[in-house]
Protein backbone atom coordinates (compact mmCIF):
# COMPACT_ATOMS: atom_id res chain seq x y z
CA UNK A 1 0.00 0.00 0.00
CA UNK A 2 1.02 3.31 -0.45
CA UNK A 3 1.87 6.21 1.76
CA UNK A 4 0.83 9.84 0.38
CA UNK A 5 1.72 13.10 2.25
CA UNK A 6 -0.82 16.12 1.93
CA UNK A 7 2.51 17.63 0.03
CA UNK A 8 2.44 14.91 -2.12
CA UNK A 9 -0.84 14.57 -2.72
CA UNK A 10 -1.57 19.04 -3.47
CA UNK A 11 1.52 18.71 -5.80
CA UNK A 12 -0.12 15.28 -7.77
CA UNK A 13 -3.80 16.98 -8.41
CA UNK A 14 -3.82 20.53 -6.88
CA UNK A 15 -6.85 19.95 -4.26
CA UNK A 16 -8.68 17.10 -3.45
CA UNK A 17 -12.53 15.59 -1.94
CA UNK A 18 -11.76 12.23 -0.09
CA UNK A 19 -14.82 10.62 1.47
CA UNK A 20 -15.11 7.03 2.97
CA UNK A 21 -18.70 6.22 4.24
CA UNK A 22 -19.60 3.21 6.16
CA UNK A 23 -23.20 1.53 7.05
CA UNK A 24 -22.62 -1.05 9.53
CA UNK A 25 -25.20 -3.50 10.08
CA UNK A 26 -26.21 -5.16 13.30
CA UNK A 27 -23.42 -7.91 12.66
CA UNK A 28 -20.80 -6.29 11.80
CA UNK A 29 -20.54 -5.90 8.85
CA UNK A 30 -20.74 -2.60 7.03
CA UNK A 31 -21.33 -1.21 2.88
CA UNK A 32 -18.41 0.70 2.51
CA UNK A 33 -18.09 3.85 -0.19
CA UNK A 34 -14.68 5.64 -1.01
CA UNK A 35 -14.31 8.27 -3.71
CA UNK A 36 -11.90 10.45 -4.59
CA UNK A 37 -12.25 13.58 -6.58
CA UNK A 38 -9.55 16.02 -7.89
CA UNK A 39 -9.96 19.19 -9.02
CA UNK A 40 -7.28 18.57 -11.26
CA UNK A 41 -8.42 15.69 -13.36
CA UNK A 42 -5.64 15.53 -15.54
CA UNK A 43 -2.78 15.73 -13.19
CA UNK A 44 -3.99 12.46 -11.93
CA UNK A 45 -4.11 11.27 -15.76
CA UNK A 46 -7.66 10.74 -15.50
CA UNK A 47 -8.60 12.59 -18.79
CA UNK A 48 -6.82 10.28 -20.18
CA UNK A 49 -7.75 6.91 -18.88
CA UNK A 50 -10.09 5.40 -16.77
CA UNK A 51 -9.22 5.07 -13.63
CA UNK A 52 -10.92 1.93 -13.12
CA UNK A 53 -9.48 0.08 -15.72
CA UNK A 54 -6.49 -0.45 -13.27
CA UNK A 55 -8.73 -1.45 -10.41
CA UNK A 56 -8.07 -4.32 -8.70
CA UNK A 57 -9.51 -5.78 -5.58
CA UNK A 58 -7.57 -8.27 -2.95
CA UNK A 59 -9.94 -10.17 -1.83
CA UNK A 60 -7.81 -12.81 -0.10
CA UNK A 61 -7.87 -11.21 3.02
CA UNK A 62 -11.76 -11.68 2.91
CA UNK A 63 -12.47 -8.74 4.89
CA UNK A 64 -13.44 -7.24 1.49
CA UNK A 65 -16.37 -8.87 -0.96
CA UNK A 66 -18.11 -7.59 -3.90
CA UNK A 67 -15.46 -4.40 -4.33
CA UNK A 68 -16.47 -2.44 -7.64
CA UNK A 69 -15.29 0.76 -8.96
CA UNK A 70 -16.81 3.21 -11.21
CA UNK A 71 -15.83 6.90 -12.43
CA UNK A 72 -18.32 9.33 -13.89
CA UNK A 73 -15.26 11.64 -15.68
CA UNK A 74 -15.11 13.38 -12.31
CA UNK A 75 -15.32 11.22 -9.30
CA UNK A 76 -13.48 7.53 -8.66
CA UNK A 77 -15.96 5.83 -6.57
CA UNK A 78 -15.09 2.20 -5.01
CA UNK A 79 -17.96 0.22 -2.95
CA UNK A 80 -17.69 -3.08 -1.10
CA UNK A 81 -18.65 -5.25 1.21
CA UNK A 82 -16.23 -5.37 4.61
CA UNK A 83 -16.20 -6.97 7.90
CA UNK A 84 -15.88 -4.06 10.16
CA UNK A 85 -16.06 -6.58 13.28
CA UNK A 86 -13.80 -8.49 12.04
CA UNK A 87 -10.82 -5.59 10.72
CA UNK A 88 -11.40 -3.91 14.28
CA UNK A 89 -12.67 -0.59 15.45
CA UNK A 90 -16.14 -2.11 16.65
CA UNK A 91 -17.20 -3.97 19.70
CA UNK A 92 -21.02 -5.58 20.09
CA UNK A 93 -22.00 -6.08 23.52
CA UNK A 94 -25.90 -7.04 23.06
CA UNK A 95 -27.77 -4.20 21.60
CA UNK A 96 -25.04 -1.78 22.11
CA UNK A 97 -22.52 -0.68 19.48
CA UNK A 98 -19.53 1.42 19.88
CA UNK A 99 -17.03 2.63 16.73
CA UNK A 100 -13.53 3.89 17.49
CA UNK A 101 -11.73 5.61 14.68
CA UNK A 102 -8.68 5.53 15.64
CA UNK A 103 -8.68 1.56 15.60
CA UNK A 104 -10.90 1.60 12.67
CA UNK A 105 -8.40 3.10 10.34
CA UNK A 106 -5.79 0.40 11.95
CA UNK A 107 -8.07 -1.98 10.29
CA UNK A 108 -6.97 -0.99 6.79
CA UNK A 109 -3.48 -1.15 7.88
CA UNK A 110 -1.26 -4.08 6.22
CA UNK A 111 -0.07 -4.98 9.43
CA UNK A 112 2.19 -8.33 8.38
CA UNK A 113 4.48 -5.96 5.71
CA UNK A 114 3.83 -2.64 7.68
CA UNK A 115 4.35 -0.98 4.79
CA UNK A 116 2.07 1.57 5.82
CA UNK A 117 0.22 2.76 8.94
CA UNK A 118 -3.30 4.67 8.38
CA UNK A 119 -3.78 6.49 11.21
CA UNK A 120 -4.40 10.12 12.67
CA UNK A 121 -1.86 12.77 13.30
CA UNK A 122 -0.66 12.47 16.79
CA UNK A 123 -0.08 16.34 17.35
CA UNK A 124 -2.33 19.06 16.09
CA UNK A 125 -0.75 21.45 13.46
CA UNK A 126 -2.84 24.39 12.91
CA UNK A 127 -0.93 26.08 9.92
CA UNK A 128 -1.41 22.66 8.34
CA UNK A 129 -4.76 22.54 8.42
CA UNK A 130 -5.62 26.24 7.56
CA UNK A 131 -3.16 25.43 4.83
CA UNK A 132 -5.16 22.77 3.42
CA UNK A 133 -8.72 23.99 4.18
CA UNK A 134 -7.13 27.02 1.79
CA UNK A 135 -5.99 24.48 -0.53
CA UNK A 136 -10.01 23.05 -0.84
CA UNK A 137 -8.56 19.84 0.51
CA UNK A 138 -11.45 17.94 1.88
CA UNK A 139 -11.42 14.09 3.93
CA UNK A 140 -14.86 13.56 5.65
CA UNK A 141 -15.37 9.93 7.24
CA UNK A 142 -18.75 9.17 7.96
CA UNK A 143 -20.29 6.53 9.96
CA UNK A 144 -23.73 5.21 9.73
CA UNK A 145 -24.44 2.91 13.02
CA UNK A 146 -27.16 0.29 13.89
CA UNK A 147 -29.81 1.73 15.64
CA UNK A 148 -29.62 5.17 17.34
CA UNK A 149 -26.84 7.10 18.48
CA UNK A 150 -26.17 7.27 21.94
CA UNK A 151 -23.05 9.33 22.43
CA UNK A 152 -20.16 10.62 20.12
CA UNK A 153 -17.14 12.68 20.37
CA UNK A 154 -15.05 14.36 17.58
CA UNK A 155 -18.15 14.24 14.56
CA UNK A 156 -21.17 15.99 14.27
CA UNK A 157 -24.31 13.97 13.65
CA UNK A 158 -26.14 14.06 10.02
CA UNK A 159 -29.78 14.60 9.49
CA UNK A 160 -29.87 10.36 8.17
CA UNK A 161 -28.70 9.96 11.82
CA UNK A 162 -25.04 9.27 10.65
CA UNK A 163 -22.21 10.84 12.32
CA UNK A 164 -19.24 12.77 10.34
CA UNK A 165 -16.09 13.35 10.83
CA UNK A 166 -13.89 16.16 9.57
CA UNK A 167 -10.26 14.17 9.29
CA UNK A 168 -8.50 17.11 8.61
CA UNK A 169 -9.31 18.38 12.46
CA UNK A 170 -8.21 15.28 14.45
CA UNK A 171 -5.74 14.14 16.21
CA UNK A 172 -5.44 10.41 18.13
CA UNK A 173 -5.82 12.19 21.23
CA UNK A 174 -9.34 13.63 20.71
CA UNK A 175 -10.27 9.97 20.66
CA UNK A 176 -13.24 10.14 18.43
CA UNK A 177 -15.70 7.75 18.65
CA UNK A 178 -19.66 7.00 17.94
CA UNK A 179 -21.89 4.52 20.16
CA UNK A 180 -25.23 3.47 19.55
CA UNK A 181 -28.04 1.09 20.54
CA UNK A 182 -30.37 -0.52 18.93
CA UNK A 183 -34.39 -0.65 19.79
CA UNK A 184 -34.30 2.93 21.41
CA UNK A 185 -36.85 5.79 20.40
CA UNK A 186 -34.45 8.83 19.24
CA UNK A 187 -31.16 10.37 19.68
CA UNK A 188 -30.01 12.34 23.27
CA UNK A 189 -29.75 15.81 23.45
CA UNK A 190 -27.48 17.84 23.87
CA UNK A 191 -23.96 17.49 22.66
CA UNK A 192 -24.21 14.47 21.64
CA UNK A 193 -25.14 15.90 18.22
CA UNK A 194 -22.29 18.28 18.21
CA UNK A 195 -18.78 18.25 17.09
CA UNK A 196 -16.63 18.21 20.42
CA UNK A 197 -14.61 21.09 21.25
CA UNK A 198 -10.87 20.91 20.78
CA UNK A 199 -8.23 23.14 22.20
CA UNK A 200 -5.65 24.48 20.32
CA UNK A 201 -1.89 22.16 20.22
CA UNK A 202 0.56 24.67 19.12
CA UNK A 203 3.26 22.23 19.74
CA UNK A 204 5.57 21.15 16.52
CA UNK A 205 3.34 19.48 13.99
CA UNK A 206 4.51 16.39 12.41
CA UNK A 207 6.44 15.85 9.30
CA UNK A 208 3.64 15.22 6.71
CA UNK A 209 -0.11 15.48 7.10
CA UNK A 210 -1.11 12.54 7.16
CA UNK A 211 -4.38 10.99 4.92
CA UNK A 212 -5.42 7.73 6.40
CA UNK A 213 -7.20 5.31 3.67
CA UNK A 214 -5.74 7.24 1.03
CA UNK A 215 -3.81 4.76 -0.69
CA UNK A 216 -6.97 2.68 -0.81
CA UNK A 217 -8.75 5.33 -2.35
CA UNK A 218 -6.23 6.10 -4.89
CA UNK A 219 -6.44 2.37 -6.18
CA UNK A 220 -6.93 3.12 -9.88
CA UNK A 221 -5.26 5.94 -10.64
CA UNK A 222 -2.23 4.12 -12.41
CA UNK A 223 1.40 4.74 -11.44
CA UNK A 224 0.60 7.15 -8.75
CA UNK A 225 -1.84 5.31 -6.97
CA UNK A 226 -2.26 2.37 -4.83
CA UNK A 227 -3.92 -1.17 -5.33
CA UNK A 228 -6.86 -1.10 -3.43
CA UNK A 229 -5.14 -3.76 -0.71
CA UNK A 230 -6.49 -4.37 2.92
Amino acid sequence: MLVLSFAAVVLMAGCIKVQIREDIGSSGSSDLMMSLEPVNISAMGWDKKNPCDDFKANESSKLITQAKCRFDGKKETVTAKFDRKKAGGLTITGSKYRFDLVAALDGFNDNKSKKSTLTLPKVKNETQIREAKDSGFAYDYIIKMPGKVTSQSGGEIQSDGSVKFDIIELVESDRPYVESETGLGGLLGGSAGKAADKGEDKGAGSPCFCIPGLSVLLAAAGAAAAKFVL
